[in-house]
């Protein structure tokens, strides 16, 4: 994450916008998962907390541990939703933005925190910005595990390797 922060704060100069990033991210925390599909989920939701704020602002990433539970907050201080935008926000393929956005970016973050037992929470009001939280449970760390990796695989001992290959001509989908 902190090696990004600098190249978002230079694209949003280049494109006459001020953006300030905070991040306060605890160490030493596991949840279950491929570290590519957590890495895809955290930038998901930095993107749309990047494009929530045109005009620049305060995008806060923060990372915890709460009760059993790692808690990824994502705050922006963009133009925030109205109700109906809210309710509407997972739901696959609805996007307020322009037409090159699948509307897949929360839809897609949803699915990765139910099939870990884990929760997404929304709260947004018009002209306050945007905050969601990922939740997900703690995952024990392996012995002899170097940070990152697959978690167990169910029946013990490696889990099977999968290579999927994805050709589409939109990019915004190719990045989730």
């Amino acid at each position: 994450l902190a090696h990004h922060q600098e190249e978002w704060c230079e694209a949003a100069a280049l494109a006459g916008a001020r953006l300030q990033v905070e991040s306060h991210l605890e160490d030493d925390l596991h949840v279950a998962g491929a570290d590519d599909e957590l890495v895809a989920l955290v930038m998901a939701l930095i993107d749309n907390a990047r494009e929530a704020m045109e005009e620049g602002g305060l995008l806060e990433v923060t990372l915890g541990r709460c009760e059993g539970f790692a808690v990824l907050r994502v705050r922006d201080t963009g133009g925030g939703m109205s109700p109906e935008v809210l309710e509407r926000a997972c739901e696959p393929f609805f996007t307020t933005k322009e037409a090159e956005h699948v509307g897949l970016g929360l839809t897609q973050v949803q699915r990765l925190c139910v099939a870990r037992h884990g929760r997404l929470l929304l709260s947004s009001e018009p002209g306050q910005g945007t905050t969601v939280e990922v939740v997900l449970p703690l995952a024990q760390p392996q012995a002899g595990r170097s940070g990152g990796g697959r978690a167990a695989h169910p029946g013990g001992g490696a889990p099977r390797s999968l290579t999927v290959l994805l050709a589409d001509d939109d990019p915004a989908l190719l990045r989730v």
